[in-house]
């Protein structure tokens, strides 16, 4: 499971930057760590995000 989320996350950050997507400077997480985060939710914890957020934190 630890390989594919690092998996999605560089697929995600890949993809916004090939979209030459800025982030905000007031942001303490990036964008590819929320949209990594909801795909987890929505893979493996039935949308729930709060537990994919628990387990990514938990994880590093």
């Amino acid at each position: 499971m630890d390989t594919q989320i690092v998996a999605v996350f560089y697929l995600v950050d890949d993809m916004l930057k090939a979209l030459h997507h800025y982030k905000d400077r007031q942001t303490t997480m990036s964008d590819a760590e929320v949209m990594t985060t909801a795909i987890i939710a929505a893979l493996y914890f039935g949308g729930n995000y709060t537990h994919a957020s628990n387990l990514l934190d938990s994880q590093g």
